[in-house]
């Protein structure tokens, strides 16, 4: 809607894991190049956590679109999945033509797929999102496939995506075993406010922009707004790049990102209405703040004194009336 007005390519915050805007700066940076290593150069599993909105899924987007890496992303949320069905997934991912019926039949016919069908690869991934829902069994027997040998070679590498919670999952006792099978641990921080700015200039990049569209008081108040989470940053300046569009500005401030807050308080979990300075007349057409006509609303006090002055005037015409 707003491409043209803004001189873009293409949406610079749409939400989704696009790897072609993955930033590589600051924090992020490293865990990409720590991630790098352990993939390629280090047997074992690989661990990458991080709340939610940090950026985790782009990130293993990046690694599956790797030309010297094969990868499959499973997403297993049942709890109770059990063994063989965690095989007879991985068989379908595989292509591998029929389900599992025992561990050592389906090692073996994977260990020659691998030969067979992935051998061009440096590495083939096996990418566990939401690694937190598996069980005990299941996470131990993904563990183990890092162990197995191709050709000589340890070419299959699980790694475990997951939020914070799962380092405490991982600490039980009953997945001692697993915990110690990851050789590689990565964790993806909030942006800080330095970080958010380079962020949004680099999305901007990306999408095509020939000059910043974010005054450096604007970038503060999405940083304020988005505690430096990427999921959230892109939320607000998508919601301030339409707002700006509607208002037919070219450069987005800070008054407009605050406008934005009401209209993202759920998304954002804001508890607490913006003070006062911030709130600015928005249309209920959704025309945008700095084309709004309305008229400020009167404070409570005062509507309340202006109903009552209202109903004794109705009430004295009336009496009036029926008194002639």
């Amino acid at each position: 809607m707003y491409l043209a007005h803004y001189h873009l390519e293409k949406e610079p915050f749409k939400n989704g894991p696009d790897p072609s805007f993955l930033w590589s700066g600051g924090k992020h940076g490293e865990v990409i190049a720590a991630l790098r290593k352990g993939i390629l150069e280090r047997d074992g599993c690989v661990l990458l956590t991080g709340d939610i909105g940090t950026g985790k899924t782009i990130l293993m987007r990046h690694f599956v679109e790797q030309e010297n890496v094969a990868a499959i992303l499973l997403s297993l949320p049942d709890a109770d999945l059990k063994v063989l069905d965690f095989y007879g997934r991985l068989a379908d991912e595989f292509e591998m033509g029929r389900g599992a019926d025992s561990r050592a039949g389906f090692i073996a016919r994977l260990q020659r797929v691998l030969q067979d069908s992935f051998a061009i690869y440096r590495k083939v991934l096996i990418v566990i999102e939401d690694a937190q829902q598996l069980n005990p069994a299941v996470l131990a027997e993904a563990a183990a496939l890092c162990d197995l040998e191709s050709a000589g070679r340890k070419r299959l590498k699980t790694i475990f995506v997951a939020p914070l919670e799962f380092d405490e999952i991982l600490r039980r006792e009953e997945n001692r075993g697993v915990l110690a099978a990851i050789t590689t641990r990565c964790r993806l921080e909030p942006l800080a406010e330095e970080e958010t700015a380079r962020y949004i200039a680099h999305r901007l990049e990306k999408a095509g922009a020939g000059a910043p569209l974010f005054g450096g008081d604007a970038v503060h108040e999405v940083f304020i707004l988005s505690k430096g989470f990427p999921r959230l940053i892109n939320l607000v300046c998508d919601h301030a790049l339409l707002y700006g569009y509607s208002s037919d500005l070219k450069v987005i401030d800070a008054g407009v990102v605050r406008d934005c807050r009401r209209d993202l308080a759920m998304a954002l979990g804001l508890e607490e209405d913006p003070p006062a300075e911030m709130r600015r007349p928005i249309t209920a057409s959704g025309a945008g703040p700095r084309r709004a006509a309305a008229a400020t609303p009167l404070p409570r006090t005062l509507r309340m004194w202006v109903i009552l002055s209202v109903a004794l005037g109705a009430v004295g015409l009336a009496l009036v009336l029926i008194l002639r």
